[in-house]
């Protein structure tokens, strides 16, 4: 079944994701209000994020700031990207 969302950074209805990505209040947030195209477009920044600034995700601090970009990157907020 196909699950539609406003999704917060096109801001328009678009296909949603097919379960919660994460878990937690994070992860129910981004399932109600984050479409397929714009998670999958997070991810490919996520993965330059980690690997240009050798982010290691042992630590919180790291985890804090991945959020923290991924957040900027949902509300349209411009993002360190490399």
């Amino acid at each position: 079944m196909i699950y539609i969302v406003f999704c917060k950074k096109y801001k328009k209805e678009l296909i949603g994701l097919n379960s919660p990505i994460l878990q937690g209040k994070i992860g129910i947030y981004i399932y109600y209000n984050i479409s397929k195209i714009a998670w999958n477009e997070w991810t490919k920044i996520q993965i330059k994020l980690i690997n240009e600034k050798i982010i290691n995700l042992i630590y919180l601090k790291n985890r804090i700031y991945l959020i923290k970009k991924m957040t900027d990157f949902f509300n349209n907020i411009k993002i360190d990207e490399l």
